[in-house]
Parts: C-alpha cells; structure tokens; sequence
C-alpha cells in the first residue's frame, strides 16, 4: 500500500514556496504522492487561492522521488491543448511522476455552453489524450470516440504521456 498526501491550494498553501518545502519534507518523511485541489476559486470563504499548475511545477523541481499531481482537475474547465501541455512539460520535468486527476469537478452547475459535463469531460480527456499520444490528430467536439480508439492503441513512446514509465521504474 502507498500512501500520500493532498493539500489545498487556497490560504496557508497558496505559497508555492511553502507547498514545495511541505513536499520536499513529505518524501523525506517516507510518504508516496502528494498532491494538491485544483480550484480556480473557493467560493466557501475568502481565501487567496494559487494555480495549482504553478504549485505542481514547484513541487516536482523540490522531489525526486514522489508522484505528484491534481486532486482532481475538471478538464472541461481547462483549454486543451494548454492541459496537454502542462501536463505533458510537468510529466517530462519530474522524470514521469505526474499523475492526473482528471473529473467533473464541482461548481454547482455545468461548465459554460456545456449542457452535459460528462460529455465535456469525456470530449477533453479524449482530446488531452490525443494531443499527447498522436501527431496530426486535433479532435473536435463529438470526435471523442475516434480519439479514444487512437489512444487506446497505445502511445508510440513510454515517456510521451503523463505517468510515461513511472509505474514501471519499481
């Protein structure tokens, strides 16, 4: 069994600084993974909340050793290519650590235009995945079962997705 831990990225932990001594004291410690909520805004109090791409990006240049990431990321929330991007240079900056927790989130109601958040969901992992795995594939909206098909045939390389060969290093 692993065990880690998840940390919000609103008041106290909204210092990058802070998260990356916390993390880099927590693999000492012996724990796993350490990750952190993935909100934009905390609409229960009025807390400053961070990025949590820009406190992952701290936490991976402060370890070596544990697996890091979102608790969880509402990827209709996010652009893309932009979450492909980050997760696939964070991926590539921590030697394959990354791991994405990807969801619906919670905000109470669906994501603008979105009448249906699984959809949205499904629509952007599937892209993400694309963007990650395959040259020359951009799906559009509703194309995610084509994505899925491609993605599923497998990456060309081990590395080239987040999580790559971490899972294979123990």
């Amino acid at each position: 069994m692993r065990y880690g831990l998840c940390v919000p990225c609103l008041g106290e932990f909204a210092d990058p600084r802070q998260v990356a001594e916390l993390a880099r004291r927590a693999e000492e410690s012996g724990w796993d993974g350490f990750y952190v909520w993935d909100h934009v805004v905390f609409p229960f109090a009025a807390l400053e909340v961070a990025d949590p791409w820009v406190l992952l990006t701290m936490v991976a240049a402060a370890t070596e050793r544990v697996t890091f990431g979102p608790l969880v990321t509402p990827v209709a929330r996010r652009r893309t290519g932009a979450l492909a991007r980050q997760t696939t240079s964070l991926d590539r900056l921590s030697g394959g650590r990354l791991v994405l927790g990807a969801g619906l989130g919670f905000t109470g109601r669906t994501p603008v235009g979105q009448p249906d958040a699984a959809a949205a969901t499904v629509d952007a992992i599937a892209a993400a995945g694309a963007t990650w795995w395959l040259e020359g594939f951009h799906p559009g909206p509703g194309q995610y079962e084509e994505a899925l098909r491609r993605v599923t045939a497998g990456p060309p390389r081990a590395d080239s997705a987040p999580g790559g060969d971490a899972r294979k290093k123990e």
